[in-house]
């Protein structure tokens, strides 16, 4: 006689087998129904759905979620820990780096409560990027692990008192991240890149790929520039102290390789400057590195 494998059956093994056994049955068997409402008619974040197709009714579940009494701190650091894990396999496996991408968004409450059927709670005042405008309604922090086409989430946290600023929970998210041989690179915008942020990327050996705003200065080992040189259309003006000029007698040249990606540039360069300015007598001759050069006379 055949047995057949249930996908029920398949869940709590992988509950087993994933150090989620600890859970006692009632949590065990709610987080299973979810997960199976979501497989099969797709996460719209409705605990109606899960009443749709559960065996319990949607505020069963949303109680549950919001009340319940079940350790949901351990099951999230199990899920990252699961996540993580399997995005660093299939890293190793295509030797491939790993990217983790921290953002938040927005979901604006679209009714005043009195007018709700079904009223959102732990709502707050935050401002919308997409809208340009402080909306009502939940603000989301998460980062999503990725390599290669394969993705999966590894934290997602509503923005709230109790989990700190945005930054706090972006540090967290860090602190978190299992050291790799696997190059590892963190993605956010200009919101979330600080000093506090680079310093626990680099102290957990990982790296950063930050937007910065304009008006931010840079600090180098060997001075400082205004991030805004970097803008579209600008200069960027990198120190380069006690430099080496370039003249007819001293052809100088350094050499400069930049590297972003898979791109990868080769060249050359020289330190110099040309200009025309009037020299001891008053008379207009051109420069070079501010000294004025013989037979160079201008008229």
């Amino acid at each position: 006689m055949e047995s057949s494998i249930t996908v029920g059956e398949e869940l709590r093994k992988y509950f087993y087998e994933s150090g989620l056994n600890f859970l006692s049955s009632v949590p065990q068997r709610r987080i299973q129904e979810m997960i199976l409402a979501m497989a099969q008619k797709g996460h719209s974040g409705k605990m109606t759905d899960c009443g749709e197709l559960g065996m319990g009714h949607r505020t069963t579940y949303g109680h549950f979620l919001s009340k319940g009494k079940w350790d949901h701190k351990k099951v999230e650091t199990i899920q990252r820990q699961k996540s993580f894990q399997t995005i660093l396999s299939v890293a190793g496996k295509a030797n491939q780096p790993v990217f983790l991408s921290i953002d938040d968004t927005v979901v604006p409450k679209k009714k005043p409560s009195r007018r709700a059927a079904r009223p959102m709670e732990g709502t707050g005042w935050h401002y919308s990027h997409l809208e340009g405008k402080k909306v009502y309604g939940y603000q989301i922090h998460a980062a999503i692990a990725s390599t290669g086409s394969s993705t999966l989430c590894y934290s997602l946290r509503r923005c709230c008192p109790e989990h700190g600023t945005k930054v706090d929970m972006t540090v967290e998210v860090i602190d978190s991240i299992q050291e790799s041989e696997i190059p590892i690179y963190v993605l956010m915008d200009s919101w979330y890149t600080n000093a506090d942020v680079r310093n626990k990327c680099k102290g957990e050996k990982c790296n950063l790929i930050g937007a910065t705003k304009t008006n931010r200065i840079v600090r180098a080992a060997d001075g400082s520039f205004v991030a805004g040189s970097w803008a579209k259309g600008g200069v960027c003006v990198v120190p380069l102290p006690g430099f080496r000029a370039w003249t007819p007698d001293d052809p100088y040249l350094y050499t400069l390789d930049i590297t972003c990606g898979e791109d990868h540039v080769e060249s050359y360069f020289a330190m110099r400057k040309f200009s025309v300015e009037k020299d001891k007598d008053g008379v207009a001759r051109l420069f070079l590195n501010n000294a004025a050069r013989e037979n160079s006379l201008i008229t």
